[in-house]
């Protein structure tokens, strides 16, 4: 656990350096940060929380998760200490990205989502609410 003597609220370390202060790394350098925060962000979330990350080129797709995103979030990373929201594909409220999968020679994304942590099943298949994929031509990937 890094100190925080000043008890600096860990959701506004709005400039690298002060990410890189409280961050513990071994074996890689923190180039880029950023809370992702945007109209994608449940009221009141500090910043997106994600469970899967794909990149292809200078694009990464990014699997919210609740209770911050409900959907799938996609970043221009070309710039890691910049990073610019491009797109997001709304998913139901109450659900998260079970997989993500992006194949970047065919230009296709495929998202599965399934219900939030509340709801316990071995496949999200087996859920009771269902699980659903979108196949998408990206024209983010495409445009590249």
């Amino acid at each position: 656990m890094i100190p925080n003597p000043t008890a600096r609220d860990m959701f506004q370390l709005n400039d690298l350096g002060s990410y890189r202060q409280f961050s513990s790394i071994k074996n890689f350098e923190i180039v880029g940060h950023s809370y992702l925060r945007g109209p994608w962000l449940t009221p009141g979330a500090p910043g997106a929380g994600v469970n899967t990350l794909r990149i292809c080129g200078n694009v990464a797709y990014l699997g919210g998760y609740n209770p911050t995103v409900y959907g799938t979030l996609i970043v221009d990373v070309s710039n890691p200490a910049r990073m610019e929201p491009l797109s997001f594909i709304p998913a139901n409220p109450g659900t998260r990205n079970a997989c993500l999968r992006v194949d970047c020679d065919q230009k296709v994304l495929a998202v599965g989502t399934a219900p939030g942590p509340t709801v316990r099943t071995s496949r999200p298949a087996d859920s009771p609410l269902g699980a659903a994929c979108r196949f998408t031509t990206s024209p983010t990937l495409a445009d590249r």
